[in-house]
């Protein structure tokens, strides 16, 4: 069906992209997007000027006997560990070292390992840590503001 056409007895101005704009749902959102992002990429800057590296406690020398069974960020490391000459080049460049336990969490499962054989009983102590913790505490050294260069994380447990 045909519409009739308008009729105005005001004149009609004509709107010019440039002399009106028509802000839509998307516009607003933009700008909405582009005040956040303002406000919140100085701190989101000094985020990234901090480069972390996620490492491994195996990196850790162990004595055979079991002897010592706490290893804290001082402790010795393997000579020959693949890791070790990243990590040494990474924290020489100013880098956060963090290094995880055993992760679990989601798919990793610590029940489901020994069930298929991949965790046996052995003397040494298998230390673990969630993924929600780690995500937890990489939020919390990236806030330090001045962090110390190594970090070990597990669950204590």
């Amino acid at each position: 069906m045909d519409r009739p056409a308008e009729t105005s007895t005001s004149p009609r101005r004509s709107r010019s992209p440039a002399s009106s704009p028509r802000r839509t749902p998307r516009d607003a959102a933009s700008a909405w997007s582009q005040a956040a992002a303002a406000a919140l990429w100085p701190w989101v800057h000094g985020l990234a000027r901090r480069r972390v590296l996620l490492g491994t406690t195996s990196i850790y020398a162990r004595a055979k006997d079991c002897s010592a069974p706490v290893l804290t960020e001082a402790s010795p490391l393997e000579e020959e560990h693949p890791r070790r000459a990243l990590e040494e080049a990474f924290g020489a460049a100013g880098g956060l070292i963090v290094r995880l336990s055993g992760l679990y969490g989601g798919a990793r499962n610590p029940v489901r390992w020994i069930r298929e054989g991949r965790v046996g009983n052995e003397r040494r102590q298998l230390n673990l840590v969630h993924r929600d913790d780690v995500a937890e505490a990489l939020l919390g050294l990236l806030a330090l503001p001045a962090p110390r260069p190594v970090y070990n994380l597990a669950d204590g447990e």
